[in-house]
């Protein structure tokens, strides 16, 4: 019988970190995926390790080079937790948890530097004999490991949120212009990097399309999700609520925002621009008049310092539970008082 050699064990992120400046680590094999985590899917995996939970095995084919002895390694399957670890170490992103856990709060928002201050040392002694745990697969055929990524990706898949709710309400009319919208090109440019096989980019454009309903911010979890869309299965107002969605992502458009550059690609920063657009479209204020200020906006949040306490309080919004109605109710505020809008 034919079987798979694989081989449990882990490291520690020291060891990874110290393996990765070697270039012992290829990333990017042919077979990977290109699909790329939020800053704040990264940012709540840090969070996680700051606070000792076990986090998902990392996949790798070690590959031995028979004249140097030289070891390396194809990352088969975990590429968005690695980079999370590197973009962490090198400043990138911060520790950001969407959890009620209490002892979170001592990372919170915070980046790898902070953890150089005496109270938060112990977290980065802890940070670094972090154990990742490791499953090494050793295979010389290239189609067993392209199996491998294949099988990973494929087994032992709950269902989410998104997909039962999908499964229930498909013959609605709710689901239909929630799938038509998603399809906007504007939108399908803006949410590339979520994970459309899980139906991650309609969940989002659903709760686009209840704060447009409700009028207001709704915190996005599963529960009250599954309360929207059973209260709107029936609803017979969609033509109206599809005019103003497309009023307002065009309002969005034109502000014509760098998001790679001020790194607002995550959907807690698209969140809070779309209650904002909403708004400005409501009052029958223009994109250009305040599309350079919301500019200056972000650089100031991207910048080594913060002075206008909107950007700090909005920056302060995104590092707990940045889905929460409370957080997103901040990040709106922030940036009406940063405009000086007269709005609520």
């Amino acid at each position: 019988m034919k079987t798979l050699t694989r081989e449990t064990n882990t490291i520690s992120i020291a060891t990874f970190w110290e393996n990765h400046l070697l270039g012992k680590y290829n990333y990017s094999p042919l077979y990977q995926r290109k699909s790329i985590w939020s800053d704040e899917k990264k940012s709540f995996l840090i969070d996680s390790i700051l606070n000792n939970f076990p986090i998902p095995p990392i996949f790798l084919h070690q590959k031995i080079d028979d004249k140097s002895g030289k070891t390396t390694y194809d990352v088969i399957d975990g590429k968005q937790r690695l980079d999370s670890i590197i973009q962490f170490i090198k400043g990138t992103i911060p520790s950001a948890s969407e959890s009620n856990a209490p002892f979170s709060d001592d990372v919170e928002g915070k980046y790898f530097q902070d953890l150089d201050s005496d109270r938060l040392a112990p977290y980065k002694r802890h940070f670094w004999k972090y154990s990742i745990p490791i499953e090494n697969v050793d295979s010389q055929d290239p189609l067993v490991i392209d199996d491998i990524f294949d099988r990973l990706n494929r087994n032992g898949e709950p269902l989410k949120g998104q997909e039962l709710r999908n499964s229930k309400y498909y013959r609605t009319e709710l689901l239909n212009v929630v799938a038509r919208l998603s399809k906007l090109p504007f939108w399908g440019s803006r949410l590339e990097h979520l994970d459309a096989a899980r139906m991650e980019d309609l969940e989002f454009i659903s709760e686009l399309v209840f704060e447009l309903l409700e009028e207001k911010p709704l915190a996005a979890n599963q529960p009250i999700l599954d309360e929207m869309y059973e209260k709107y299965s029936e609803y017979d107002g969609f033509d109206r609520a599809s005019e103003e969605f497309e009023v307002i992502t065009k309002f969005m458009e034109e502000l014509d925002l760098d998001y790679a550059e001020f790194r607002i690609q995550g959907v807690s920063h698209l969140y809070g621009l779309w209650c904002l657009s909403e708004r400005c479209v409501d009052a029958k204020i223009t994109p250009t008049s305040v599309s350079g200020r919301l500019a200056e906006f972000f650089e100031e949040l991207r910048s080594a310092e913060m002075v206008d306490q909107n950007v700090i309080e909005y920056k302060r919004s995104m590092s707990s539970r940045t889905k929460s109605e409370i957080q997103r109710r901040l990040r709106l505020d922030s940036l009406i008082s940063y405009l000086g809008l007269p709005l609520d």
